[in-house]
């Protein structure tokens, strides 16, 4: 069932270190390189969880065009201070992810060549698989957070997974770079998903939405200049951050007959 949410323009106060979110300064990242099955050496930075009993659920973030990975860093400590590994990592072509040369990613990526665009998933896949070979992480519990073309990759390898337990996009199209996203949300079944938009762009969501019936839409003020991760920096930006956090915890929150924790 859709839910359609309206929130008004909040004003909020900028607080440093929330209870709800870890100190930034706190969080480190690790610089690595993974290589997916097609040969792209993709790079990405790891934020290992909090030491706890069991492995972690796992978060992979999906920037958006022309972004890279960096776009994510306001979202991390949230992510971090309820438990889960990070793994954000540039899309092949974008920021350090342009080896070997002489596949020409970065030219392909700038001309938004949309053979790299459709074979992205491979990257997510590549991840996963690096994130499958740490005794920390639980690659069974990954939840994937995608922004504008992020979104597409994220839905699309998320049919692919059933270790995808939820999806979350920012400003989430049917069409990006010629991803058939409309097609392949349809593939994910009752697992939930949450898409996020500005006000100037609920029709993209809603149409989505409407492939996907257990999908939940969330409207948000603005118009594009709040498109994608841009939203994180809005002034309704920390609330935000704390909704996705939410979501996605419940997401991969194990069953009680799992036995995990």
């Amino acid at each position: 069932m859709k839910r359609l949410w309206w929130f008004s323009t909040l004003t909020l106060a900028v607080i440093v270190a929330p209870a709800w979110a870890d100190d930034p300064a706190e969080v480190v990242s690790e610089r690595v390189t993974f290589k997916t099955a097609d040969g792209v050496e993709v790079v990405g930075d790891f934020y290992a969880p909090k030491k706890k009993k069991h492995a972690a659920p796992c978060a992979i973030l999906v920037h958006m065009f022309p972004s890279d990975k960096s776009s994510w860093r306001p979202l991390v400590p949230y992510l971090h201070q309820k438990g889960f590994a990070v793994l954000a990592y540039d899309i092949r072509g974008a920021g350090e992810s342009v080896l070997p040369k002489e596949k020409g990613l970065r030219r392909k990526y700038s001309d938004r060549d949309v053979v790299l665009f459709r074979d992205a998933w491979q990257d997510a896949a590549a991840a996963a698989k690096w994130l499958a070979g740490r005794d920390d992480c639980d690659a069974k519990r990954i939840v994937m957070i995608g922004a504008s073309v992020g979104c597409s990759i994220s839905i699309d390898y998320a049919g692919r997974n059933e270790d995808v337990l939820g999806v979350i996009c920012l400003s989430p199209g049917t069409n990006y770079m010629d991803i058939k996203t409309l097609k392949q949300i349809g593939k994910l079944g009752k697992r939930p998903v949450l898409l996020i938009s500005p006000e100037g762009e609920r029709e993209e969501a809603e149409k989505l939405a409407k492939k996907d019936k257990a999908a939940t839409v969330v409207i948000k003020p603005g118009d594009q200049s709040n498109h994608g991760t841009a939203m994180l920096a809005a002034e309704y930006g920390p609330e935000l951050m704390k909704e996705i956090v939410a979501f996605a915890s419940s997401a991969v929150k194990p069953s009680a007959s799992s036995g995990g924790g």
